[in-house]
């Protein structure tokens, strides 16, 4: 399935729900219309499988469908405003999945081992990248050369292209340089550094990456590793950069997160050369890590 925020993702789950609705007009459908869509949705399309999470995300989608139809008066009132996930028991599950550093120094020596990893060059290389700087799957993805400065050591990601439409400074550490550079080779003259192999023009499938990961785990490529997806990554970086001696928050900045409180509201400093300092002492112990056959990390409680 697309991912929900994506413009196929959107397009299925409101196919979902009018699946369901039919040719009722929007002015005319009731909130026991959408209760009934909902609940219908919830029950899932297979024997013993429900799908609550899903008829949670149709519902966001539906009440910015009516905010909108509200503004433009095509509806006196949003019939489904009052409604919650919690209704339907489709909350959001948090994940909170921390991997330990000698367990990412693993996962970097199965994706250097073609015996190990059987994904194309690209994918590997995206996974990598993703461990090494923290940044978010399909920011690292879609990534364009226009964007990187290889000799300055700096990604410039658009406001456009992240999550809180904020433009983001990523400070590249040597390691992670050269496995970009490794690149310019396959998809150098292109516009996309992740260019997909099989589509030309295009940025791998945001997807690829967890894919690769997952066959690991299904391979038993990774027996010793906790079971994560690509997203840990993001997290296991936040959490273990204090491991290394980094303030807390210095975490939160190399993510593009809003920091929150006082400490947001009045402090403006970017923290760029602290910043730098910590992408590069990451990659440095995680490729140091990586290189011994065998390791182990004594770490802080998360």
């Amino acid at each position: 399935m697309a991912k929900k925020n994506s413009a196929p993702g959107v397009l299925y789950r409101f196919t979902r729900l009018t699946e369901i609705l039919g040719t009722k007009k929007i002015k005319d459908v009731s909130r026991q219309d959408i209760i009934a869509a909902l609940d219908t949705i919830a029950e899932g399309r297979k024997e013993g499988r429900t799908a609550k999470q899903l008829a949670g995300e149709v519902l966001t989608l539906a009440k910015r469908l009516w905010r909108f139809a509200k503004a433009r008066e095509w509806v006196p009132v949003s019939c489904v405003e009052e409604l919650s996930r919690r209704d339907f028991d489709s909350r959001p599950k948090k994940r909170d999945v921390t991997l330990r550093l000698d367990e990412l120094a693993v996962i970097l020596r199965a994706l250097n081992n073609p015996l190990q990893c059987k994904a194309d060059p690209v994918t590997i290389a995206a996974l990598k990248l993703l461990i090494l700087t923290g940044q978010r799957e399909t920011e690292v993805t879609n990534a364009q050369w226009a964007e990187l400065d290889l000799g300055a050591g700096v990604w410039v990601l658009p406001a456009e292209r992240t999550k809180l439409r904020r433009a983001h400074l990523v400070h590249l550490a040597p390691e992670a340089i050269a496995i970009v550079e490794s690149l310019k080779p396959l998809t150098g003259k292109g516009l996309y550094v992740f260019e997909s192999p099989n589509k030309a023009g295009q940025p791998i499938y945001g997807r690829s990456v967890n894919n690769a990961l997952a066959t690991l785990f299904k391979r038993n490529q990774l027996p010793n590793v906790t079971r994560c997806r690509v997203h840990d990554f993001r997290r296991t970086l936040i959490t273990r950069l204090p491991d290394l001696g980094f303030e807390p928050f210095l975490g939160h900045k190399i993510a593009n997160h809003i920091l929150s409180g006082v400490f947001a509201h009045y402090n403006h400093n970017t923290y760029e050369q602290q910043r730098e300092k910590a992408l590069k002492a990451w990659a440095r112990r995680l490729e140091t890590l990586a290189a011994v056959s065998k390791v182990r990390h004594l770490h802080y409680a998360a």
